[in-house]
């Protein structure tokens, strides 16, 4: 490969798992392509778009493993991408039926320019001069993140000062700008021109990390982004933002998508350096990056905002994050800033997914974009079906003879029974499917080391601590997320009313035979804290909205009806009960410690249905010996709970030994959920409940 090809790719490509789409002049539309040692590989049979293969469960492994045909050398397509020729193969943007979304002002460093551009009113002459007002009005710089108290403070402190702007509540505020960027199949790709509209004199590259999400908000891919900003436009108003943003050629992306995988995932992403470099016929150059280090809100928390219960993308998205890159290089007169001029070369460009080149032009003069979802749909329907990715039905190993039985009703799997604590049948050597026991035990995760063709690992229980960052490269986990929440849920509610009502002292006095008559509490009127905002956090909402109480939700981020897991400390004062119905992970491991527990109010009752270790043991010990606090788990830490230990005698304790979800029908219940999800599977998609990250 020569070392111009070579820099298009990431640089470590050889560890790279890369898809992206070729126009084919031979069949007249856009086939999908990897790419392998420097060819481009032909997926299109089994994949015919993008959209379709990032929705399969594990998409790297599955790329991977394709048997594609050799269709063109990187390189020479790579060469005729600079122009539109619709007789030679070139690369295209890599995503197809995706919505083109992104997020604005997403780095606080930049919304200093932001605001320039509407002080200015588009007027590139006055930026210089507004910016000296604007920076002594900031004191220099933003520092605060978003939603912050510090950042809303600072939203106060401008707009006494006249300088409120639509960009402070996105920059600072509690929610990020999210708009649609340009029409799905509008993108341009490497190599191609982007245009700039006559009517703009003030404009810019913004160089952009861009996420390529499925249909259930999972990220299952990266690439490089170009969003063609112009400032003049947009800064006049924001109602301008479709005259700004959605022109032909003005997005551009590529040159490929960066599946992830074991080695290459978000976190890897988190501190990528996007840099760019301008370079004009008139020998203007310009160099600037975009620190993903540095912005100021999550990935996580900007595909929330893009895709939840409030909007779904039945072909998933991309979402361009926003940059760190505003320039203010003069290009010409002093003071005047910069903006493009037709043929400027723009190389945007990071590690870990390689160059994306484009050439400045104006719009006017470029070829319209003709190729839109009429022709996609009549490309697609001449392919044919695509080719099924599981042909022979997959096995699939199962701890019990039930689970095999609910499990042979879904096409496409064949079912095996086996002993874990016994060496696994011949088939685990075949088999793409483990179900986990449910029950687990030291050194469990070892049964997948004699199963060299396994893809998931379907668990028939919620928590996933145990098996998380101990499976095989490629091989993805489903929880039983939906079986057991119910359960727990009622477990919850009895356990507060046990406390409330005082049950476990009528118990007591029962046993005695002793007659302890006396007023109790009541449930009614409480308000209730659940930490967690999930399955079983739904549930017990659900199960608790006929006792009279208020409830307040918290999971991992902000969103409506779900507080932030940093306004805890604020919250817990302000409850009665506060329930802990969170995942075991790093995160959440200890946080019910002696801070957490001191914050709650006297009297207060902690409930704990998640994870023993969620709640730190000798604090609590602490708290119910001082018998300020009361307390019911299900969970504890150690578990099984030893013999003399201080969780036995100490007052105001409801303990139960890890009931919550042991009830008749846990198993059913399981199977159902475990068959559910296994359908997506065998479909060759993402099964909903797959674990990515922590949870």
């Amino acid at each position: 490969m020569d070392a111009a090809t070579a820099q298009l790719l990431p640089a470590d490509s050889t560890r790279s798992v890369l898809v992206g789409r070729v126009w084919d002049p031979e069949t007249g539309g856009p086939r999908v392509v990897t790419v392998r040692e420097g060819q481009l590989l032909d997926l299109t049979d089994e994949f015919p778009t993008v959209a379709g293969l990032v929705e399969h469960a594990a998409p790297a492994r599955t790329v991977a493993r394709a048997a594609a045909p050799v269709r063109w050398s990187l390189k020479d397509v790579a060469a005729s991408s600079a122009g539109a020729d619709p007789d030679v193969p070139r690369l295209l943007a890599p995503i197809d039926l995706q919505v083109i979304k992104a997020c604005g002002i997403t780095f606080a460093e930049s919304l200093i320019e932001r605001v320039i551009e509407e002080r200015c009113r588009g007027d590139f002459s006055r930026a210089s001069a507004v910016r000296g007002l604007v920076m002594e009005a900031l004191g220099g710089s933003i520092a605060a993140a978003p939603g912050s108290p510090e950042a809303l403070r600072a939203i106060e402190v401008l707009t006494a000062q006249g300088m409120w702007s639509q960009y402070l509540e996105v920059g600072l505020g509690r929610y990020p700008e999210v708009f649609t960027k340009a029409p799905v199949l509008s993108s341009v790709g490497h190599g191609s021109a982007i245009g700039i509209p006559s009517f703009s004199e003030w404009n810019n590259p913004e160089p952009e990390l861009v996420l390529v999400v499925d249909s259930g908000g999972r990220v299952k891919g990266a690439t490089l982004g170009n969003d063609v900003n112009l400032r003049d436009v947009e800064g006049r108003s924001a109602l301008l933002l479709g005259m700004a943003k959605d022109n032909n050629a003005s997005c551009a992306v590529g040159p490929f998508i960066r599946l992830l995988d074991d080695d290459f995932t978000l976190d890897v992403l988190r501190d990528e350096e996007i840099t760019l470099r301008i370079a004009g016929r008139d020998g203007f150059r310009l160099a600037g990056h975009n620190s993903l280090s540095r912005i100021s809100r999550t990935f996580e928390e900007l595909v929330g905002a893009t895709y939840g219960v409030h909007h779904q993308y039945p072909d998933g998205f991309a979402l361009f994050t926003g940059t760190l890159f505003a320039p203010t290089q003069d290009r010409g007169e002093e003071g005047m800033g910069f903006t493009h001029r037709p043929g400027d070369r723009v190389t945007i460009s990071s590690p870990h997914l390689g160059t994306l080149m484009n050439t400045t032009a104006p719009t006017e003069d470029l070829p319209p974009w003709e190729f839109g979802l009429r022709a996609m749909s009549t490309y697609l329907a001449g392919l044919g079906p695509a080719r099924t990715p599981i042909s022979d039905p997959a096995v699939v190993l199962v701890p019990h003879a039930d689970c095999a039985s609910v499990l042979a009703e879904v096409p496409g799997l064949r079912p095996v029974v086996y002993d874990p604590r016994s060496a696994l049948p011949a088939e685990a050597r075949t088999a793409r499917v483990l179900v986990a026991p449910f029950l687990m035990t030291p050194g469990i995760t070892a049964l997948t080391d004699g199963m060299p063709d396994l893809e998931l690992v379907q668990l028939l229980t919620a928590g996933a601590e145990a098996w998380i960052g101990r499976l095989p490269e490629g091989v993805a986990l489903s929880d039983c997320r939906g079986a057991h929440g119910g359960a727990t849920a009622e477990w919850v509610v009895s356990a507060l009313l046990a406390v409330y009502r005082h049950l476990p002292r009528f118990g007591r006095a029962q046993d005695e035979g002793r007659w302890d008559y006396h007023r109790t509490e009541e449930l009614a009127g409480k308000k209730i804290l659940i930490v967690g905002a999930g399955d079983v956090a739904e549930n017990t909402v659900r199960r608790l909205a006929g006792f009279e109480v208020s409830t307040t939700l918290v999971g991992r981020r902000a969103r409506d009806g779900v507080h932030g897991m940093d306004e805890l400390p604020a919250l817990l004062p302000e409850h009665d009960a506060t329930v802990l119905v969170v995942p075991l992970t790093e995160e959440t491991r200890g946080m019910a410690d002696a801070e957490f527990l001191a914050a709650m109010p006297d009297g207060a009752v902690l409930v704990n249905g998640a994870r023993g270790p969620v709640c730190d043991t000798d604090a609590l010990v602490a708290e119910l010996d001082s018998e300020r606090l009361r307390a019911a788990i299900d969970v504890t830490d150690p578990e099984p709970l030893p013999e003399g230990h201080p969780l036995w005698k100490v007052p105001g304790l409801l303990l139960t030994p890890h009931v919550a979800a042991s009830v008749p029908l846990t198993m059913p219940r399981a199977y159902d959920v475990a068959a559910e999800q296994l359908r997506y599977f065998v479909r060759g998609e993402e099964p909903p409940n797959v674990v990515h990250g922590t949870y």
